[in-house]
């Protein structure tokens, strides 16, 4: 049961409501607690995010141990997989675009001088 605190608010003792999102990406390190090979310490590199701040979780076994291990290695792993295709992606379209740009500044140059030629018999007309 719970208490009304006066204000409306009933204190929860299993409040599963989410209260923000974790963006895992920073995270690349897992660790087991030396005491408790279930606890596992979620962290991000000591060099390169030294002040990221780590998170503590506690499986009920070591099959769900495991299974959060691996779980949050392959996701890390995925998005680095994606990130590595999109920029393959970009790399294979840069050359077309390159020549893109090219065409685009030759017609324009073609345009500017085509105008100048114009000018010129319009003024040696006169």
């Amino acid at each position: 049961e719970h208490k009304d605190l006066g204000n409306g608010y009933q204190p929860s003792t299993s409040n599963l409501s989410p209260v923000g999102i974790i963006d895992l990406e920073c995270y690349t390190t897992i660790n087991r607690s030396p005491d408790d090979d279930r606890v596992l310490e979620l962290c991000g590199d000591a060099i390169t995010n030294p002040d990221l701040r780590s998170f503590y979780f506690q499986s009920a076994n070591m099959d769900d141990s495991e299974a959060w291990t691996k779980a949050l290695l392959s996701d890390r792993h995925s998005a680095l997989k994606d990130e590595r295709e999109a920029y393959r992606q970009v790399c294979e379209s840069f050359p077309m675009q390159l020549q893109e740009c090219s065409d685009m500044i030759d017609s324009a140059e073609q345009k500017a001088h085509d105008a100048h030629k114009e000018t010129y018999k319009v003024r040696s007309a006169a």
